[in-house]
């Protein structure tokens, strides 16, 4: 520094460094926030001279001015200020307990206390010291001091200086080995303000803008609390350590590879927070003590700045390879140190929210120091191990080399982190750095997380279901024992129509000997197209009868998707009725093609045919999928592992026996359809079967309570209107004794009107499974439902014989807590996808886990994870957890909070990418009587999720499009348009505030063109022009506007909203109540006028 830097001592206020000016722009959001207070604690074994100390202390703060510094705003800027005294007073109390080790936790307990300090920074003083006696020769000094004014570094001088004037009181004489102080904190400030211009900051600023250019806003860590919509920095701390073996062998690692340890931890941490968060792209920060002048070193204050790191993570590279990238980017990184982080925040504009930092939400520092010995005459000096009760970060790790071994302390935000999350990643990434010791050349999918007790544990707790004997290998056979057991009996009704099961059996047995003596094939696959009736059963038995398999073909599809169905499945034959002859008269083109009705086969003279065993293996049927690629897939189920689903699960476990009969009223081509058709029958009960082709729910409520069915089953959209009226009917369903439900995530609480109004008698069982696996594999009663009203339905644990994983991208099972891919094995796997050698090698794969050789895995595609507590949670498809502006986002999530909100009924949102910007949220809502604004909503979901999960179009509908299954049509919903928008038009001001606070905006910005509903920060507001407009505010308004305010209500239309809320809440209750009464008696039009 050169001597422009040394500032005269009668100037006694300084500006703001850029570290000071972010953690003063904090401290005007979050007030009382105590996240930056440094907290430490000494224990002093010895014959302590209390004065001595005391005086030691006052000369230290009389030595760093910036110990008696304050920060005030003059004109809209923030200052520090020295003042001359400081009102430091060591406080001194006594432990009064008789064990040692007692005493030591309470001064810990009385350090967090201290940390709970809130700072006044006004009027200071920003540091507080207490000396605790706990007897004549054991002392603690706990000291807090907030970070604007200190940093690590500044510590250890604090320390080494009261050492230096302590003894120098004691011994009565002058301290002959601290020179005086050069310059003063305020002084470096002055100095980075003005080094740091020009083409300096041009250069530094350039490679920053290269390295940090379209970098993700948000590192993508599970957490298991959603992230609240602003940060607390609660936190806690995880203490580890790496062993003296595995220290030196990383250590031999780094000296091979011409590195330092630094570089290898760091690359290992690199490794695992991609494992954690499956991306590549990844941002750590590092701190540097940025003390590059010899004159910085012996002051105290906030020098430390922080450096971002970007490192991307490309799976094909060995660790080692990983190392060197790290190792380039790190060096480069400090070659461009001197550029504030500040100052990169303020040129790369990052989107802003309370809810997370910018730039960087994980911290890796690296501590290679040895620690320095401390010590007073007569008196030794140890530190005493502190629990850190805040959080900076989402999650941090402050490595600290010792002798032999390396200690590790994982900082993590509780509001985020349970403590049990944070023990997991903490031993992963000591079973990383043991791995990479052994072998560098691991490729960062290869590298194993858990050790191999916690693996075989992972594996047993996703299995943990029961493996019951498969006693009949299909169905059929139960029924027909049925059947004769029980002729007269009736088995299936719909409408005025009803067979008994003898009936059913005669026809089925008819009709099976004609389709064979037509050529219909064991094996083939006859496509069954009907509408529901009793001739719909009979049909399907006599395919099954026959040897073949039933293809469902909803006579509701249109003549392009049965055409590419009939052809993908090679159909020679199709069932249908006489009604659909004019539906299907395109299918009579292909002359290879018979097409049966079944009122002509019911007709038809008998023939004597003998009829095939039915193989265990031979398909049951054969469902069309189109999934997420909109192109239809033939998925087949096996007789055993659709026996599997109904004998050993449905009927089994829920003791279908006591409630023998269902409805369907769900598509024939649903999966979720398939076991409802044969379960009744297989306990000797009655299917009824709804014979409207359209839905009407007060119909269907009607049909279950006049027949007093046992149990349905359907999507929870099918379900939800159903339970909206029987809510209004007391005892309505009231004799439904299971509701199960699939397909698509369960909002309870949308159905808890009727569920209170049963008394709880009906269990709800959330059923989960892909067609590919005979469609159920996983299932949860809802049991207490009281814990799910508003949060996720687990999807529970697996069936009997299903075999299930969690697993990474390239299959490896991931530990409990962490996101993955769901695969399923066991019985239920499917045969693939017919005729799609391809498609099927790509999600049906040997599997690696399998107890049984030739074993397959089917890969689900849906994002999972497991718990202890609630096993199997459902977290998004794939193709549902989406990036909008860089951000990753679980539209679940989204939904899930819009269902908890009282007027909303259904919600879905979807992701748009559009064509001149990053894409966009937008939702679609059906509400009830009550009229919902969306600003009202939107508010709503402002203080619940961060600001990039809320929508930012919105349109209500009178209900949501579903598809003939009854799950939500995404396709299907409209688009929305422009002025669906709530922000970013340029809306001109429509009151007074609106104007005021355009004419600020401007003037502050120095923009003209500015719509009342524009993003202050996409306008081009930072830190600094944030405090002009409170300050502004403040003088026009004469209203204190707390800084979060322009964060949490970054557009001119919610300022005013904010501003004119508090003036009405500064009113006393007379003038409100006036003000009220005066607004009653203007019509909706002048009131809106008026405001």
């Amino acid at each position: 520094m050169n001597e422009e830097a040394r500032v005269p001592r009668q100037s006694y206020f300084f500006p703001l460094s850029f570290a000071q000016q972010r953690l003063w722009l904090f401290q005007q959001l979050q007030p009382e926030s105590t996240a930056y207070n440094i907290t430490g604690a000494l224990r002093l074994t010895g014959s302590l001279d209390c004065l001595a100390l005391e005086a030691a202390l006052r000369q230290i703060v009389e030595r760093h001015e910036i110990l008696r510094t304050t920060f005030r705003t003059v004109n809209g800027e923030p200052s520090q200020w020295v003042e001359p005294e400081s009102d430091l007073i060591l406080e001194q109390k006594v432990v009064a307990e008789a064990d040692i080790d007692r005493q030591l936790q309470i001064c810990r307990e009385l350090a967090a206390d201290l940390a709970g300090m809130v700072f006044d920074f006004e009027k200071g003083p920003l540091i507080k010291l207490q000396l605790l006696t706990l007897s004549d020769t054991e002392h603690v000094l706990l000291s807090v001091v907030h970070h604007i004014i200190s940093d690590g570094w500044s510590m250890g001088v604090f320390v080494d200086e009261m050492m230096k004037f302590y003894s120098a009181h004691q011994e009565n004489r002058p301290v002959a080995d601290l020179p005086a102080l050069d310059i003063q904190y305020g002084d470096y400030a002055i100095w980075q303000r003005e080094w740091f211009s020009g083409d300096v900051r041009e250069r530094q600023l350039a490679y920053w803008q290269r390295q940090l250019a379209g970098m993700p806003p948000l590192i993508a860590l599970p957490s298991d609390y959603p992230r609240p919509p602003v940060q607390r920095f609660q936190g806690s701390t995880l203490m580890l350590a790496l062993s003296s073996q595995t220290t030196a062998a990383l250590k031999t690692l780094a000296h091979r590879e011409n590195a330092t340890m630094n570089m290898v931890l760091l690359t290992v941490y690199f490794v695992l927070l991609h494992r954690y968060s499956q991306e590549q792209d990844l941002v750590v920060g590092t701190p540097v003590a940025n003390r590059n002048q010899p004159e910085l070193a012996p002051l105290i204050g906030f020098f430390v700045n922080t450096l971002v790191l970007r490192a991307s993570i490309e799976p094909h590279l060995t660790f080692r390879e990983l190392l060197h990238h790290v190792k380039a980017l790190l060096l480069a990184a400090v070659e461009h140190q001197d550029c504030p982080f500040e100052q990169i925040v303020d040129q790369l504009r990052p989107e802003r929210g309370l809810s997370y930092s910018p730039l960087i939400q994980t911290l890796f520092s690296y501590q290679n120091a040895p620690e320095q010995a401390f010590e007073l005459p007569g008196v030794v000096i140890e530190q005493l191990q502190l629990r850190r009760s805040n959080a900076q970060f989402d999650l941090a790790l402050m490595v600290s080399e010792n002798t032999d071994d390396i200690s590790l302390e994982f900082g993590y935000n509780t509001d985020l982190f349970k403590p049990e999350t944070i023990d997991a990643f903490g031993r992963h990434f000591i079973n990383c750095c043991e791995a990479i010791a052994a072998n560098a050349a691991l490729k960062p999918g290869s590298i194993p997380l858990m050790a191999v007790g916690e693996y075989h544990g992972v594996l047993a707790a996703w299995n943990r279901g029961r493996k019951p004997e498969l006693k009949d290998g299909n169905v059929l056979q139960v029924i027909e024992r049925q059947m004769a057991l029980h002729p007269d009996a009736t088995a299936v009704v719909c409408g005025d129509q009803r067979l008994s099961y003898g009936a059913l059996g005669q026809r089925a047995s008819h009709v099976a000997r004609l389709l064979a003596d037509a050529g219909v094939a064991p094996g083939d696959l006859v496509g069954l197209c009907v509408e529901r009736s009793v001739d719909m059963l009979v049909a399907m038995l006599a395919i099954l009868k026959a040897g073949a398999a039933y293809v469902p073909i909803d006579p509701k599809y249109p003549e392009q998707r049965v055409r590419l169905m009939v052809g993908a499945a090679g159909i020679k034959h199709v069932l249908s009725q006489r009604s659909l002859s004019f539906a299907l008269a395109h299918l009579s083109d292909n002359g290879t093609l018979a097409l049966f009705y079944i009122e002509d086969l019911l007709a038809a003279s008998p023939v004597r045919r003998e009829l095939p065993e039915i193989a265990a293996e031979q398909l049951i049927y054969m469902i069309f999928t189109s999934g997420s690629t909109g192109v239809p897939k033939g998925a087949g189920v096996q007789h055993s592992s659709f026996a599997n689903l109904v004998l050993n699960w449905y009927v089994a476990d829920f003791d279908l026996r006591q409630a023998t009969s269902t409805l369907v009223y769900t598509s024939l081509s649903f999966d979720l359809t398939q076991k409802n058709f044969f379960a009744p029958l297989v306990v000797g009960g009655t299917l009824y079967l709804y014979e409207k082709p359209e839905y009407d729910p007060s119909l269907i409520v009607e049909l279950i309570d006049r027949y007093r069915i046992g149990w349905i089953n359907a999507t929870p959209s099918a379900f939800y209107p159903l339970a909206d009226i029987a809510a209004g009917r007391p005892g309505s369903l009231a004799s439904l004794k299971y509701v199960f439900l699939g397909g698509e995530p369960i909002a309870l609480g949308r159905i808890r009107p009727w569920l209170e109004s049963v008394q709880r008698t009906t269990t709800v069982v959330n059923s989960y499974g892909p067609t590919e696996c005979a469609d159920v594999c996983l299932f949860f009663p809802i049991d207490p439902v009281d814990r799910y009203w508003q949060s996720t339905v687990p999807l529970g644990e697996a069936i009997g014989n299903a075999r299930l994983y969690v697993v990474d991208e390239a299959l490896n099972p991931l530990p409990f807590g962490l996101p993955g891919e769901l695969c399923v094995g066991g019985t239920g796997v499917g045969v693939g996808y017919l005729n799609d050698k391809a498609r099927t090698a790509e999600y049906f794969l040997p599997d690696p886990f399998g107890e049984q050789p030739g074993s397959r895995l089917y890969r689900t595609g849906d994002q999972v994870k497991f718990t202890l507590a609630d096993g199997f949670e459902f977290l998004c498809r794939n193709d549902h957890q989406v990036k909008v502006r860089g951000f990753r986002i679980d539209l679940a999530e989204i939904e899930l909070t819009l269902n908890t909100y009282p007027a909303v009924k259904e919600a879905v949102v979807t992701a748009v990418k559009g064509e001149r910007e990053d894409g966009y949220l937008t939702a679609y809502l059906v509400v009830g009587d009550d009229r919902l604004d969306a600003a009202e909503i939107r508010d709503y979901l402002a203080q619940r999720l961060p600001h990039y999960m809320v929508p930012q179009k919105w349109l209500m509908l009178d209900k949501l499009p579903l598809t003939p299954s009854g799950k939500v049509d995404r396709r299907a919903l409209p688009e929305v348009a422009d002025d669906g928008i709530v922000r970013g038009a340029l809306l001109a001001p429509e009151n007074e505030i609106e104007e005021s606070l355009l004419r600020i905006w401007r003037e502050v910005l120095q923009v003209s063109e500015i719509g009342t509903e524009q993003n202050f920060f996409d306008l081009g507001g930072h830190s600094l022009t944030a405090t002009q407009i409170v300050s502004r505010i403040k003088q026009e308004f004469d209203l204190e506007l707390p800084m979060r305010v322009v964060f949490e209500h970054p557009s001119i239309k919610r300022q005013a909203d904010w501003i004119l809320a508090s003036q009405f809440d500064a009113l006393d209750v007379e003038e409100q109540a006036d003000l009220l009464g005066d607004l009653a008696r203007l019509s909706d039009d002048q009131t809106s006028y008026l405001l």
